[in-house]
């Protein structure tokens, strides 16, 4: 039987992270790596997974968020 799909690879692929402190009025940081657009991105607040284009939306190296985030989340 055939297998229509990506090929399988050996090699372990690792996402990169960065860790952003928000200051409890800041609704826009500075993303290390570009995105094209909010899904290709997951943003975490507090342990909660935040939906792309809901909740925050970035594009570039810019990364925006509908409300503040709080200081030291």
């Amino acid at each position: 039987m055939a297998y229509i799909g990506p090929a399988n690879s050996d090699q372990f692929k690792s996402m990169s992270t960065q860790t952003i402190t928000g200051n409890g009025s800041a609704t826009t940081f500075v993303l290390n790596t570009p995105v094209a657009n909010s899904s290709e991105i997951r943003f975490v607040v507090n342990n909660v997974v935040q939906k792309p284009d809901v909740d925050y939306s970035a594009s570039g190296t810019q990364l925006s968020t509908g409300s503040n985030v709080l200081a030291g989340s």
